[in-house]
């Protein structure tokens, strides 16, 4: 009580107001305008003066044999309508308004509540300084951080957080939660929390952001684990494959040490969060330990897929010799197939021949490719290289068959055109190629059957 009626403290405000911002506006407004406190504060008064002029005199009541009427009131002052004159002194016959005084007071008081009201419409023009903060959308602002051209990294973001978080602890430091002006209380407490609410908005978002590019950057990391993986575990279906797999495997520690690299990164984005108490659903944290997790994952997965390898390899080799040895017995089928055709001396049969000498050419040139292959496979595997050059052999000695039957076979099937197509159609030019190569192809065909033993 001592403290609260002391001479030297300030008056208690007699009203109190809040502050309120509409969308849109930079300039708050109060609840009540203060103008229409005046207004009803004078009502109060004049509502007041009435009352005491409806209040009737006690004596007509208890004394009513000695009163003709019983409604009579107190004699009560009247407002004036407007303020009243004094009379002219020379006329002494004129007194002046007996209700002069309440007309003094009741303008008084008026005067004085508006002047109190002043100050009220000077204080919100102060909060033009926040429009920056009124015309402030965090999402907008968040959105703008990360569409900007190469995005925004943790770190931009945590830095900004704390620029947010500093801009925050000013506005609480520049607008009270409640200010006293004049007779007035304002209470500032929902606009200084919107204000304020902006940054603290804005703190949440860009935390939820940097939460956001640790689990991408987590999921990128882990979905490439993933394919390192996967392409270690794919069974091979041949030595090609396993030679590949195994120079994969032997290649793979320099990714790997690149990836442990960004795998530190985004462990760090994590305990930034940690820092902000950001709390992660129990999958989400782990996904976290299983990133961490990702080169033990690999290296176990190595050591494990070296061992399927090398059995793989044996087993591939075994095949591999088995093949050999039925490819040995083809070999010898083709050397008897093209062995004899010097025994084939009947021209007329020239489209049957020419068609088995194709069929032979194809069979020599996808041997020719089954060589290579095995001997690729042994060089691989590290096996010494069988010797298949009699399939070189075969095919230099059957040259000479295949282009003297080929070429007879065009020679004829010219010849037919040359002599029954109609003489518009004929080529010149493919005339000539046609007779000048068969001319050369037979001749060099001569020369080797002359120099060769049939």
């Amino acid at each position: 009580m001592q403290i609260r009626f002391a001479k030297n403290r300030d008056p208690e405000p007699l009203f109190i107001l809040d502050l309120n911002l509409k969308k849109g506006q930079i300039i708050p407004q109060y609840s009540t305008d203060p103008k229409d406190i005046v207004t009803k504060i004078m009502d109060v008064f004049d509502e007041g003066i009435k009352c005491l002029q409806a209040i009737p005199q006690l004596e007509p009541i208890l004394l009513k044999h000695l009163f003709k009427t019983h409604k009579k009131t107190l004699k009560a002052p009247q407002i004036p309508p407007q303020k009243p004159q004094l009379p002219d002194p020379a006329k002494k016959n004129i007194l002046p308004d007996e209700n002069t005084w309440l007309w003094e007071a009741f303008d008084q008081i008026k005067s004085e509540l508006e002047r109190q009201i002043t100050p009220l419409y000077d204080y919100v023009q102060t909060f033009k300084q926040f429009e920056p903060e009124s015309k402030l959308n965090p999402d907008q602002f968040v959105k703008a951080l990360d569409d900007r051209e190469g995005g925004i990294s943790p770190e931009e973001l945590k830095y900004d957080i704390q620029l947010h978080r500093e801009e925050e602890d000013k506005l609480k430091m520049k607008i009270p939660e409640q200010i006293v002006v004049g007779i007035f209380a304002i209470n500032c407490k929902d606009i200084r929390s919107f204000y304020a609410g902006k940054h603290t908005q804005i703190v949440d978002k860009e935390i939820k952001l940097i939460a956001q590019k640790a689990k991408e950057m987590n999921y990128e990391i882990t979905t490439k684990f993933d394919e390192i993986n996967e392409r270690i575990k794919r069974p091979p279906k041949d030595i090609q494959e396993l030679t590949e797999t195994k120079k994969y495997i032997a290649e793979i520690g320099i990714e790997i040490e690149k990836k442990k690299k960004d795998i530190d990164y985004c462990m760090g984005i994590y305990a930034m969060l940690d820092e902000e108490n950001f709390e992660f659903t129990s999958n989400e944290q782990d996904q976290k330990w299983q990133l961490y997790g990702c080169p033990k994952m690999i290296m176990s997965t190595i050591e494990e897929q070296n061992q399927i390898l090398e059995k793989t390899k044996e087993q591939f080799i075994k095949d591999m010799e088995e093949a050999q040895v039925e490819f040995e017995d083809t070999l010898d089928n083709l050397a008897i197939t093209t062995g004899g055709f010097h025994e084939f001396n009947d021209i007329k049969k020239f489209e049957e021949i020419a068609n088995d000498v194709e069929s032979v050419n194809q069979r020599i040139a996808e041997n020719i490719a089954q060589a290579k292959l095995f001997n690729t496979q042994e060089f691989l595997v590290g096996k010494e290289q069988k010797d298949y050059s009699r399939l070189d052999q075969m095919a230099k000695q059957f040259k000479p068959y295949s282009d003297l039957w080929l070429t007879i076979r065009k020679w004829f099937n010219s010849h037919e055109s040359w002599m029954n197509d109609p003489w518009e159609q004929l080529d010149a030019e493919d005339l000539q190629d046609t007779f000048d190569n068969s001319k050369k192809t037979i001749g060099q065909v001569f020369n080797k059957f002359k120099n060769s033993e049939h």
